[in-house]
């Protein structure tokens, strides 16, 4: 079985060995990252891993930052408004640039407004850039998530508008799992739930696009992964086996004190605690 946490700590690393050989004759460079992208690296490199890879320094894109107009640049950063912003101001000063050039990295689709942005003011100073599609956290070998504790709310008590931007953006970053996973999987949802149907259809799309883009990217074929949609009340042991004292404290109402100090497990040999 794959490990997920080594295979995302390999694509971040990639990422720096591309810069590396778009530039061989620079030594070392510097890495900016943005508050977007700063917990999917943290979550799968540690520092020595970065360094290893001609990495001086690692720099907050949002944070002032000293120039270094003699070192190239790594940006890993998300494709917004104002991440995008930042960038072209660090080489709005074309006499005085705050780093040599840039090798652009973003973690999921950069849109076309966007990318026109960079090309008309910050083009002439670009090495490389590309969407790596990796916008997930991969903490353990066989564990990912998305770090967004309120979707759940938002799914089942928000607006129409706001559970369907929650789906597009869930759907956007589990591509980029089955991109990193190199599978196109079999999508298999509830029949019954709307909620899961509305997903497994916004995915599918978002993974027929990329599989027209990037041609034999992921796998096809009968031998591929099948990718199950389930709500929270199609499987309500999960809750119960990976984490039982943050799922029942948050359960349980007020006026119920709840105090687990742990399982007792009756078997034939005797009693396991």
């Amino acid at each position: 079985m794959t490990d997920i946490r080594k295979l995302t700590k390999e694509r971040f690393l990639s990422m720096l060995r591309l810069s590396n050989e778009a530039s061989p004759a620079a030594t070392w460079k510097v890495l900016v990252i943005d508050e977007g992208t700063t917990p999917l690296i943290s979550a799968a490199c540690t520092m020595f891993d970065i360094t290893e890879e001609n990495v001086s320094t690692v720099e907050g894109l949002e944070k002032r930052r000293r120039p270094f107009p003699n070192m190239e640049a790594v940006y890993f950063i998300s494709p917004t408004e104002p991440s995008i912003a930042l960038l072209n101001q660090d080489f709005a000063d074309r006499s005085e640039p705050h780093y040599k050039c840039a090798h652009i990295f973003f973690p999921t689709k950069l849109p076309s407004v966007l990318f026109q942005q960079i090309t008309e003011r910050t083009a002439g100073r670009i090495k490389s850039m590309v969407e790596l599609n990796l916008d997930y956290r991969a903490p353990e070998a066989r564990v990912f998530h998305f770090n967004d504790p309120n979707s759940i709310y938002s799914i089942y008590t928000g607006e129409g508008r706001e559970a369907d931007r929650v789906f597009r953006s869930m759907a956007k970053q589990l591509m980029t799992v089955c991109a990193s996973l190199g599978e196109n999987p079999f999508i298999r949802y509830h029949q019954h739930s709307d909620l899961c149907m509305a997903l497994a259809s916004i995915l599918q799309d978002h993974i027929d696009t990329y599989a027209e883009e990037n041609g034999d990217a992921l796998t096809s074929g009968d031998h591929r992964a099948t990718l199950l949609i389930l709500e929270r009340g199609h499987d309500l042991v999960a809750p119960l086996v990976h984490d039982v004292r943050s799922h029942l404290s948050h359960a349980s109402p007020d006026p119920f004190r709840v105090e687990i100090r742990g399982w007792i497990h009756h078997t034939r040999a005797g009693v396991d605690t």
